[in-house]
């Protein structure tokens, strides 16, 4: 008996990218349909065409695009490519309300691996597979048919500008009203498109990185040095800088009073000057902990500036000061290149190693016994690892999850919103018992040395607030949620009487607005360094030094 011959599909290669095409624009790009939806009342006919005109200029923008690989031996390699880059992109804007701008993409691309592994969930796979994989494997199975060459080049050219009139002919009738919905959220859109968004911004971060390999760094004040006129007392002084990662204000601030099992006593210490109305300078680290180092001030910041320019951190080393970084975060983003690290390993904290990460509290587990191992003014960095998500769960020992029941899951499906809140508050109540171990590790060695500390973090964090979570959404379209943070002050009372600084006078700066812009040029003050570079309209401590 004769077997029926293997007839495999085929397709023309311009029937292939109106399919692909239609899948784009009705699943990628959902995230589109969905805020046009929002943003404009269907409430009639007429709201149902002008919606369903708006679909067709994504549908044939896309179609233009596909059309410009349309050749036999490209098509296919160029589709694949997109489905790869789109089917991720895609789980992160619908899990976590994600844009793929320039510096989350930067955040992204410096993540290390085990981060990047807390976000590659179980509905990571699943979309995955359904998205991504299985389209793939049926394009790769598929026969494309393709005419000569000069005809196909003739045949992509024609339609390429077929498909664009046709785009613009859907929304003509409507433009007025879609122009406006597109100018209002033309940040929103571009980097949500797909495929085009993440593949935009990757290249825009490639040009920054060949262009900032070339930079070498200036230094802003070769004549900045410490004023020891200004400094009465005989004992070093230590400056411990704690900065925290994805900590808000809102939570960091909350009263946790009437659980009568969490003893949250951190705001109420002596000597200590909580800012409660501090802001960030971006949404992501990538961003903000270059942008606070620095001593240009968030409106004239660019992200060349990390390599062109030294920064605060850079300079207190320079004039003298003994400055070490202590890191517990996926890396420093640069700011501490210049400065003696001293890393927290397995080896050297495995009191705190669980599961391939360590607990904050590593930071501070010898803080009292490494400084007493020096008799000189030092500036101890500590860049914690904090509440950084989705993971919040491994952030915080067991013994001290104390808000319950809390989600233990990187996936956000497998919990409830207002356990994802309790996990995320852990993490936080986890971070003010360490800011309270340091302070009491600086109190036991007040005989001998005077100590200030400062806290702040590098941006905050949504818990699902209006569908989004996590952080990195564009400043300018954030919720304050992710830019509101917590920064707080604490002093020894030795440091406070020789620094000469006015208590009652910072107590009274508590609620004024402050950002990261006034961080740089507050240690410059603090620190008693001298420079040209230094702006008294940025500094926190500005008329509360005698």
């Amino acid at each position: 008996m004769l077997k029926k011959p293997y007839i495999a599909l085929r397709l023309g290669s311009f029937q292939v990218n109106l399919i692909l095409s239609f899948i784009f624009s009705t699943l990628f790009n959902v995230k589109i349909l969905d805020l046009y939806i929002s943003k404009n009342q269907i409430l009639n006919i007429s709201d149902n065409i002008k919606a369903f005109s708006f679909f067709l200029f994504i549908f044939f923008v896309i179609n233009s695009l596909f059309t410009l690989f349309n050749f036999k031996y490209i098509q296919k390699i160029i589709l694949c490519l997109f489905i790869l880059i789109s089917s991720p992109c895609l789980y992160f804007a619908l899990y976590y309300g994600i844009l793929f701008d320039t510096t989350m993409l930067q955040n992204l691309l410096e993540t290390d691996h085990q981060e990047a592994f807390d976000l590659l969930t179980n509905n990571f796979w699943v979309t995955f597979i359904i998205t991504g994989l299985l389209p793939l494997a049926i394009l790769f199975k598929l026969q494309i048919t393709y005419p000569p060459i000069v005809k196909q080049v003739t045949e992509n050219i024609s339609k390429f500008f077929i498909f664009i009139t046709l785009a613009f002919v859907c929304i003509y009738p409507y433009y007025g009203n879609i122009s406006f919905f597109v100018r209002n959220n033309n940040n929103y859109l571009t980097n949500s498109l797909l495929p085009t968004a993440p593949i935009r911004s990757f290249f825009k971060n490639m040009q920054l990185a060949i262009k900032e390999e070339k930079i070498s760094k200036k230094i802003l004040d070769p004549k900045a040095s410490i004023n020891y006129n200004n400094i009465k007392n005989k004992k070093p002084r230590i400056y411990v800088l704690m900065i925290g990662e994805t900590a808000r204000e809102k939570t960091f601030r909350k009263s946790l009073y009437n659980n009568a099992s969490i003893q949250d006593l951190l705001l109420d210490q002596e000597n200590l000057v909580y800012f409660s109305n501090f802001w960030s300078c971006g949404t992501n680290t990538a961003l903000s902990v270059p942008c606070m180092f620095s001593l240009y001030p968030k409106s004239e910041y660019r992200r060349e500036m990390n390599k062109q320019y030294e920064n605060i951190a850079d300079i207190i080393q320079r004039v003298g000061f003994d400055v070490t970084w202590r890191n517990n975060n996926s890396g420093c983003k640069d700011v501490c290149s210049n400065l003696k690290n001293d890393p927290i390993t397995k080896n050297n904290s495995l009191e705190f190693y669980h599961k391939g990460y360590i607990y904050d509290e590593a930071l501070i587990q010898d803080l009292k016994k490494r400084i007493s191992l020096k008799k000189t003014d030092q500036v101890i960095f500590l860049h914690m690892m904090g509440s950084h998500g989705p993971a919040y769960y491994k952030r915080v020992p067991e013994q001290f999850k104390l808000i319950q029941p809390s989600c233990e899951s990187s996936n956000f499906s497998d919990c409830t919103q207002q356990e994802i809140i309790n996990a995320y508050e852990n993490s936080i109540l986890y971070t003010k018992l360490i800011i309270n171990k340091a302070i009491a590790s600086l109190e036991a060695i007040d005989e001998n040395y005077d100590s200030f500390l400062m806290y702040l973090s590098d941006h905050g964090e949504s818990t699902g607030e209006n569908g989004i979570y996590l952080h990195g959404i564009p400043y300018f379209l954030a919720p304050k949620e992710q830019t509101h943070i917590p920064a707080l002050i604490w002093m020894s009372e030795s440091f406070k009487k020789n620094a000469k600084i006015d208590l009652n006078c910072l107590l009274n700066k508590k609620q004024q607005q402050f950002s990261h812009d006034y961080f740089s040029h507050s240690l410059l003050s603090l620190l008693n360094i001298s420079s040209s570079v230094y702006q008294e309209k940025l500094d926190i401590f500005y008329g509360c030094k005698n």
